[in-house]
């Protein structure tokens, strides 16, 4: 299952896959993606990674940290990815959470 979400040049696409194990929830954007040395911080608590012209307040810190408790108590995981074209740039941000079947 596959949605998509637009919004002049901006997009989201979710997915949803299953197998005899798990359940992958992916979200992915055309973003800038994560910075480097990022990937493993976003998930830590108030953790901002706030692009320079926003003002303070805009960005808690606190979804993907809240977000990363909720799958760990349901005996998932949840990572964070830059997503690359053919030439290794980054065009775009993921966030792939994975639950185990049985607990859904």
């Amino acid at each position: 299952m596959q949605l998509h979400f637009q919004k002049k040049n901006n997009s989201i696409n979710v997915r949803l896959e299953k197998n005899l194990e798990n359940v992958s929830i992916m979200v992915e954007d055309n973003g800038p993606g994560f910075s480097k040395g990022s990937l493993n911080k976003v998930f830590d608590r108030f953790y901002t990674d706030r692009p320079k012209n926003e003002k303070f307040g805009n960005h808690s810190g606190l979804g993907l940290s809240i977000s990363k408790q909720i799958v760990e108590a349901h005996g998932g995981t949840i990572e964070a990815l830059n997503r690359l074209n053919e030439k290794n740039e980054c065009i775009g941000g993921s966030v792939k959470v994975t639950l185990p079947e049985k607990k859904l």
